[in-house]
């Protein structure tokens, strides 16, 4: 009654808060030497206020540069070659020269055959092994309309904070970059697209031998 109700009202606040657990926006830290981190840390509370956080995903690093761009360390960008009509050298390669799963393995996954992992596998920036992005909720939170149903994929790769320190992304549908795990049979890429109030990386399907920039990653 109304006596357990005055009683409850005294004795929340003395006894401090509810613990919690969230998970934090990215953090995207330009490391001024080619590459940007992407941390996402996962932040658990006690009642008394103390906070401890923990990767909510496994750390990755993704190359300032698209494949065919020139990173130049003094300015940290990607203008050593080209121009801004040209996207600074940045250069479009297939998934595969034909359109089927010749260039990935019964995962999806894409293998040397693909050109699109070539320009990842051959890159040695920062002295890191470096790969196309990894389609998988263990590296990005998965569509949330799906659940982590095995054919779920992430929905925001990268979102406004990336492109913060990211500023040779170009913007559009046709200005795509591929992605190293191809989804339910279909050739899968994302872009950059500034038609929804926050900016963020959106998935799409493509032909394989569709022409799409190549933005590597690399796994801490």
């Amino acid at each position: 009654g109304r006596e357990t109700l005055v009683i409850l009202r005294l004795l929340g606040p003395l006894s401090g808060g509810s613990p919690y657990s969230n998970i934090k926006p990215s953090v995207f830290s330009d490391m001024n030497n080619g590459t940007i981190k992407r941390e996402q840390f996962n932040e658990s509370c006690s009642p008394a206020g103390d906070c401890t956080y923990t990767n909510a995903y496994p750390v990755i690093y993704i190359k300032k540069c698209l494949y065919g761009q020139q990173y130049r360390l003094a300015e940290n960008d990607c203008r050593g070659t080209g121009n801004s009509g040209n996207f600074y050298g940045a250069l479009k390669v297939q998934f595969c020269a034909t359109d089927d799963q010749a260039c990935e393995d019964g995962q999806g996954f894409a293998t040397s055959a693909s050109p699109a992992y070539q320009a990842c596998a051959g890159d040695s920036t920062a002295g890191k092994t470096w790969t196309l992005p990894i389609i998988s909720a263990q590296y990005f939170p998965a569509r949330t309309s799906q659940g982590n149903q095995p054919n779920s994929y992430p929905e925001k790769l990268f979102d406004e904070n990336f492109l913060q320190v990211s500023t040779e992304m170009p913007y559009g549908w046709s200005h795509s970059a591929w992605h190293s795990v191809q989804v339910g049979g279909i050739g899968t890429e994302f872009y950059v697209d500034q038609n929804f109030t926050t900016t963020y990386s959106d998935v799409n399907a493509r032909n394989r031998t569709f022409y799409a920039f190549v933005l590597c990653m690399s796994l801490e």
